[in-house]
């Protein structure tokens, strides 16, 4: 639906379009896991709110209570996405005229319009509210080893419709990982990247280093397969992991004169990989996340001994505090928080 000329008035099937296109993204449809879940761009779409109101009778002309009652909910959301963007202003009946009713134009319904075509739809998957929580810690108990190690968590939702309206509205599974112990070759590959955060179509991390990534919750294959999400060297480009190593005697560049191919002195090749599946199960649907570390294979330490821990975790879309911006009439429209996922240990590190 696009927006419309200016100086007529918007007609209450026009405004009933509009009901209906933010509808799609503060409530959504429902759907479940099948062929189309990497692909289908509208189940991107839904945040799992309330049906959006008022759908009015296709005779009546819209008035100032009808775009009020819309913009409130429109202004939820926009609060719920950043608590910095500019809310719709309500429309007051002008004083001057007191027989006459507040026509709503045209502009009107563009200013609505434009927030959700612009503003919510480009940044539909962000947050500025979430809780976060930590609920599966995973520790190797120290057991020595010395090429990979691995293990995997499970995060469980109610329902796929749940899992989507989570990451839809901005939530998060977060990965936290530790190394304990008088080694310090994996505490300084971790302190690299910080904490691995998994969305919707991104896996991010929480400093600079942001390795490759390759998608989020929608990059989970349908046939039930896993997929790489994001590949991590521990590393910071260059300074103290080889510092260029005086240019390899500038010899075709040396690889950079030990520079250890992006990796970095003796951190070259040791490396973190997180991979995400789905599953559809009787009562729940349940995102697998299987986290695996690979050392590097010319490094002199044969053995690690370190404890090596994980902590699993979700930062979960919460319900946005009250503005006057968000009540009409005695009638408050808040964004609702989100259901949190169960995380809890699928297989310990081995």
């Amino acid at each position: 639906m696009p927006t419309l000329p200016s100086g007529t008035k918007i007609t209450a099937e026009q405004f009933n379009d509009l009901v209906s296109q933010y509808d799609e993204y503060w409530r959504g449809d429902s759907y479940s896991f099948d062929s189309e879940h990497d692909t289908d761009q509208e189940r991107r779409k839904g945040w799992g709110q309330i049906q959006v109101v008022p759908v009015v009778n296709t005779s009546m002309e819209i008035e100032s209570a009808h775009f009020n009652t819309l913009g409130a909910q429109v202004n939820a959301g926009l609060y719920h996405i950043n608590d910095n963007n500019i809310l719709i202003p309500k429309r007051k009946p002008n004083p001057d005229y007191p027989a006459m009713k507040d026509t709503i134009l045209n502009s009107h319904h563009n200013e609505i319009y434009n927030n959700i075509a612009l503003t919510i739809d480009n940044n539909k998957f962000e947050t500025t509210f979430q809780t976060p929580s930590v609920d599966a810690i995973v520790s190797n108990e120290a057991q020595s080893w010395d090429t990979s190690i691995t293990c995997e968590v499970k995060a469980s939702f109610s329902s796929y419709d749940a899992a989507r309206h989570f990451f839809n509205s901005g939530g998060k599974l977060t990965l936290d990982l530790e190394s304990i112990g008088s080694q310090t070759e994996w505490t300084t590959v971790f302190d690299s990247f910080g904490q691995i955060e998994v969305g919707a179509v991104f896996t991010n991390t929480s400093t600079s280093n942001s390795g490759m990534q390759f998608g989020g919750f929608y990059s989970i294959p349908p046939s039930g397969e896993e997929k790489l999400l994001i590949l991590l060297y521990g590393r910071t480009n260059g300074g103290e992991y080889g510092a260029y190593g005086a240019y390899g005697a500038y010899g075709a560049y040396g690889a950079y004169g030990a520079y250890g191919g992006y990796g970095g002195g003796m951190y070259s090749s040791r490396n973190v990989r997180v991979f995400i599946r789905g599953e559809q199960g009787a009562s729940t649907f349940d995102v697998y996340l299987r986290v695996q570390l690979n050392e590097d294979e010319d490094d002199d330490v044969i053995n690690i001994t370190s404890e090596i821990i994980l902590n699993a975790g979700s930062e979960t879309p919460d319900t946005i505090p009250s503005q006057a911006a968000f009540v009409v009439d005695g009638q408050e429209y808040l964004f609702i928080i989100r259901e949190q996922p169960i995380l809890t240990t699928s297989s310990d590190w081995a």
